[in-house]
């Protein structure tokens, strides 16, 4: 896909035939929109590839956090949310940093690892 790309940039950039430049254009413009699975499993490969992950708004991870907790308790096992309900107002590259840190607390917290900072918890 970055092959692709660049030889597209190249041709865009360089070319003189305009309809070949334009062309090559249309196409960038193409490949530039992804869709929300596409932008998803992006964003999933950065993380994999130890790329940084954005930083998020404490007040967003929290109303993310109570989606996620009311749309859960209303689910089989099994079942998925999606990040358009979760983040309606977000897009999905603004939502995954979101969901990530989400799901790492969940895990944390479903493993005991982050007792002590809950409020309420028992100081040991």
């Amino acid at each position: 896909m970055a092959i692709a790309h660049t030889a597209l940039e190249t041709l865009a950039n360089g070319e003189t035939d305009p309809e070949v430049r334009k062309l090559a254009r249309e196409t960038l413009d193409g490949f530039n929109v992804l869709s929300e699975p596409e932008q998803f499993m992006n964003f999933m490969m950065g993380v994999q590839q130890s790329q940084p992950i954005s930083e998020v708004d404490p007040t967003e991870s929290r109303r993310f956090h109570e989606r996620m907790a009311e749309h859960a308790r209303q689910l089989k096992p099994g079942s998925a949310i999606g990040l358009r309900v979760l983040a309606p107002d977000m897009s999905v590259t603004e939502a995954c940093p979101l969901w990530l840190r989400s799901a790492f607390l969940s895990l944390l917290l479903n493993h005991g690892v982050l007792g002590e900072w809950q409020r309420g918890a028992a100081q040991k």
